[in-house]
């Protein structure tokens, strides 16, 4: 069936034929400009729904807090058709995003054999103008569609240096508990409000400890090692 096709999406279901690649709101007269961004922002909501995730990142220390958290949507797909209409269609619709492609078939253990696309679009603001397209047709994220657009209200209604209130904290630690954790990296299994919350400072307390460490180790390197001249 067609339906199952990679590149299904970039088909318009009036359109005789399949749609070009390009990045055109209005086809042939037969949308208004609302309607066309409200199907565009549908295609993009079930690409999220199949082959995205939606969380919250945690990057090392910055000069405002040992931490950051960055709420970020991605989507990833080997169609390069796809991914190149996802990628115009963003910047159609005037969101800001990176693309970036992977080739993995190298790895030890790939089954993916095919290079990789990766659309990410992350950042309060960035999220701001994107979520409240897509979260009313996100169906099987959409309570981290939801998560996100509270925490994005919250962060930015607060002062860039102040420091996290407790809801957001609890928001990061639950939506990040959606996401497996094959890699081994951390990731919150309570499902208490309060201790979700305790799980993330820890969390980011630790990361504190460790990047304090790495820079007493690399001060002791310094201070020992014999200068080398080049």
């Amino acid at each position: 069936m067609a339906m199952f096709k990679p590149d299904y999406m970039l088909e318009h279901p009036k359109a005789s034929t399949p749609y070009n690649g390009t990045v055109c709101l209005i086809l042939g007269g037969e949308m208004d400009n609302q309607q066309e961004i409200r199907f565009a922002a549908a295609r993009i909501a079930m690409m999220i729904d199949t082959d995205g995730w939606a969380t919250i990142n945690v990057t090392q220390r910055s000069k405002v807090r040992n931490a950051n958290l960055v709420p970020a949507i991605g989507m990833v797909n080997t169609s390069r058709p796809l991914i190149e209409w996802l990628d115009k269609t963003l910047t159609e619709l005037g969101i800001p995003h990176y693309l970036k492609w992977y080739d993995l078939s190298g790895y030890k253990g790939s089954r993916c054999k095919m290079p990789q696309g990766r659309i990410t679009v992350q950042g309060v603001k960035r999220l701001q103008k994107f979520l409240p397209l897509i979260t009313p047709f996100l169906i099987a994220k959409s309570i981290q569609g939801k998560l996100l657009q509270e925490y994005v209200d919250l962060a930015s209604a607060r002062p860039g240096k102040a420091p996290y209130s407790q809801r957001e904290l609890e928001i990061a630690n639950y939506i990040r508990g959606f996401n497996s954790n094959k890699g081994g990296n951390w990731r919150p299994v309570s499902s208490e409000t309060v201790r979700q919350a305790r799980e993330m400072v820890d969390h980011l307390n630790s990361l504190k400890r460790q990047s304090d460490l790495s820079g007493d180790t690399q001060s002791e390197a310094e201070m020992t090692s014999p200068q080398t001249i080049h």
